[in-house]
C-alpha cells in the first residue's frame, strides 16, 4: 500500500488548486503547501485509527515563511485532475 501522505516535495498543484486551498483555510497568499492527504490519523488510548476521507476531500496543511501552520479539509471544486489528486 503506498503512504497516504503526499509531501509538497511530491505533489503538483496548479495556481488555481492553491487559489482554492487558501481561500478554504482563510489564508493569503504567503502560506505555502506543505502536505495533503486523504487519511486522517487519530490518536487514541487504543492506538492510531486511520480514518479514510470521502472521495475527493483532502486534509490539506500550509505554512507561511514564519512558520504559522493551517490545517483543513478541502473539496475542489470544478478543477481537472491531471496533477494526480483524484
Amino acid at each position: 500500500m503506498s503512504d497516504p501522505v503526499l509531501s509538497a516535495l511530491q505533489m503538483k498543484a496548479s495556481p488555481e488548486r492553491l487559489q482554492q486551498i487558501r481561500q478554504r483555510l482563510g489564508v493569503g497568499s504567503a502560506f505555502e503547501l506543505i502536505e495533503a492527504t486523504q487519511i486522517l490519523d487519530l490518536y487514541t488510548s487504543f492506538g492510531v485509527v486511520q480514518v479514510p476521507l470521502p472521495p475527493g476531500e483532502f486534509l490539506v496543511g500550509m505554512q507561511d515563511p514564519g512558520g504559522c501552520r493551517r490545517f483543513g479539509v478541502v473539496r475542489f471544486s470544478c478543477l481537472d485532475d491531471r496533477e494526480g489528486w483524484g
